[in-house]
């Protein structure tokens, strides 16, 4: 059985009729400020969801953590082919396949032994008895007399020695279930002849399955009984696949290769998403070049986007073209500068939506490789309209081959873009390269959308994946919202946030603290964002985190009273996340000590 339950449903106060809920299976629902909180019967564990997300509660995996399950079986109950998919489900979340899963449970499971010596439990937890956690309750808790999970006994007949036999234990016997010593379900050989292993105190005591290995023999797909039989019957089949599965778990949240060191790096595997080399400086493009090049490709404005309006904020800053135009705005087109300044936004938006996939927590994502141009990252809703900026930029690709890669051309229209608006930039450090495909973008998405719903804490908690500061995140925040403007068709969010979105100073954050903000809905949309009163100023809530968030407002002040303050720190977690990915060993970053960075540029 499955239940669905949207998040909006759940938050309806008539849905809380008390706090916490009960749901079918008495599954426990906690809400708490924007998020709920998840409680199944048999866990200890808390699962959250975000606001975005719709709710799925199922009967498996039993025990909700980030990577457990409950290996008695679901709910505790011992059904080997429930059990499979529960194995499935939470390997899966670890990204590990079949193989790879099997591999792992039976090199987990060749060594050492389950600790359930009797019912009676470990005792005090670490809360409890700070000074005596876990002593055990069976005798003198130890050797003999442990207890961790409540099972009794060791999966193999050696359980100090690498084999395979726990696949062949599994294939060659016939298991039945019983209730161990610890008072849990565990599986026994049916007929009586029980392989036995050294006990723990001499002897022998007789080797045990739990349901989640029996598991592996009532796949209900069986796919997991073909692979033990092959690691049953060829052992160096195991040890291969095997020493790969290790490998990928305890690397995997490393990032990409780059960032592993010594001699003994394998070549890159297919999971850690390999980029080519980067190429030595000499085989690179002149950036300052390819800097006046993007702008000088840039086409006319369309003619349906020149209004009087856009054509007096475009010349006001360019003398050369006003005087051109005799005073009358609307008799000459925007020269390259205006034409830079009309595109600038788009430029800037799609490197940032290529650079701030990069999170800290696994190194994933950035903008080396410029994986924006393939799925899953060219779908997202919050890329809308990217392609148009793709397209603008081919010609220059084209023309530059080899020796410009997309992902230093995103990276450089951006900053080329910044710096035309009169934003303060950093040298440019190029090098990166180019991925063939869009693989390793499926889970870095943002959280941060715009929506009336996302909290302040959410909006700081999404930066600090990225590795950004709340300095850099309000920085950021103002350098970003400085240009351009949201467009119906493609957020559903409405106007500008400032007066003058072609030019990046501090009137952002002025206005913030200035103005007296409305909610306001947007047409065609009906989406909620703020206005400010008897003015064409527009903001998301998320905005207004520099208002109410008492941390993030102390800054956005200084930035409001100190321009250069602003377009410093701008400058500084620009170039920060841009160059997020540039990787050199595991702690090093190929830009911070030169590799191919640029003089300045001056061709804007």
């Amino acid at each position: 059985m499955k239940a669905e339950l949207s998040f909006e449903t759940i938050l309806k106060p008539s849905f809380f009729l008390r706090t916490p809920t009960l749901l079918a299976r008495r599954t426990v629902i906690i809400p708490y400020e924007n998020v709920v909180f998840i409680l199944l019967p048999t866990s200890h564990s808390l699962t959250t969801f975000s606001q975005r997300v719709t709710l799925r509660f199922f009967p498996a995996p039993s025990r909700v953590c980030l990577a457990d399950l409950n290996p008695e079986g679901p709910m505790g109950s011992p059904d080997p082919s429930r059990s499979a998919g529960e194995i499935r489900d939470t390997f899966g979340r670890m990204a590990m396949n079949d193989t790879e899963t099997v591999a792992l449970i039976g090199g987990g499971h060749a060594f050492g032994k389950a600790h359930g010596a009797c019912p009676d439990g470990a005792g005090p937890s670490p809360k409890e008895d700070p000074t005596n956690p876990w002593p055990g309750k069976c005798g003198s808790g130890k050797g003999a007399d442990a207890f961790t999970s409540g099972f009794e006994g060791p999966w193999t007949t050696r359980p100090t020695h690498w084999d395979n036999e726990y696949f062949q234990l599994l294939v060659n016997h016939e298991w039945e279930v019983h209730k161990g010593p610890g008072g849990r379900h565990q599986w026994r050989v049916r007929n009586g002849s029980q392989p036995l292993a050294p006990g723990p105190a001499g002897g022998t005591q007789p080797t045990m399955m739990m349901t989640s290995d029996i598991a592996l023999t009532m796949d209900p797909t069986g796919s997991y009984q073909k692979i033990i039989h092959e690691f049953a019957a060829k052992p160096e089949v195991f040890d291969r696949q095997f020493a790969h599965a290790w490998y990928k778990l305890t690397t995997r949240d490393v990032g990409p290769v780059t960032r592993c060191f010594g001699p003994d790096v394998p070549p890159a595997e297919p999971w850690q998403n390999p980029l080519p080399p980067p190429p030595p400086s000499s085989a690179l493009a002149d950036f300052d070049a390819v800097a006046e090049d993007i702008a000088n490709a840039l086409p006319p404005i369309p003619p349906h986007a020149v209004t009087s309006d856009l054509l007096r904020v475009l010349n006001s800053s360019d003398p050369i073209n006003h005087a051109q135009s005799g005073g009358s705005v609307r008799s000459a087109p925007p020269s390259v500068a205006g034409r830079m300044k009309y595109y600038g936004a788009l430029f800037v938006r799609l490197a940032w939506q290529s650079a701030s996939t990069f999170r800290v927590t696994d190194y994933l994502g950035g903008a080396n490789g410029a994986r924006i141009r393939f799925s899953p990252q060219a779908d997202w809703p919050e890329n809308a309209g990217l392609d148009q900026a793709i397209a603008l930029l081919k010609p220059v690709k084209d023309k530059y081959g080899d020796k410009l890669s997309w992902a230093d051309l995103i990276v450089l229209a951006g900053t080329t873009a910044l710096k035309s608006a009169g934003a303060k930039v950093e040298p440019f450090c190029g090098g990166r390269t180019d991925a063939s495909e869009g693989s390793g973008s499926e889970h870095l998405q943002s959280t941060i959308v715009g929506d009336i719903s996302e909290s302040f804490d959410a909006l700081k908690a999404a930066f600090k994946l990225k590795g950004l500061t709340n300095l850099e995140l309000v920085a950021l925040l103002g350098g970003g919202h400085s240009l351009g403007r949201m467009h119906a068709k493609r957020s559903g969010y409405v106007g500008s946030w400032t007066s003058d979105p072609t030019v990046v100073d501090n009137e952002y954050f002025v206005s913030t603290f200035t103005e007296k903000w409305e909610e306001f809905t947007a047409p065609v949309s009906a989406k909620k964002m703020f206005k400010a009163k008897g003015k064409e100023l527009y903001r998301l809530k998320t905005d207004l985190a520099l208002l109410y968030d008492a941390e993030l407002a102390a800054i956005a002040t200084d930035f409001a009273a100190d321009i250069e303050a602003f377009r410093d720190a701008f400058a500084a977690a620009w170039a920060k996340i841009m160059n997020a990915d540039r990787f050199d060993g595991p702690t090093g970053n190929l830009c911070d000590r030169g590799a191919h960075k640029a003089a300045p540029l001056t061709a804007v």
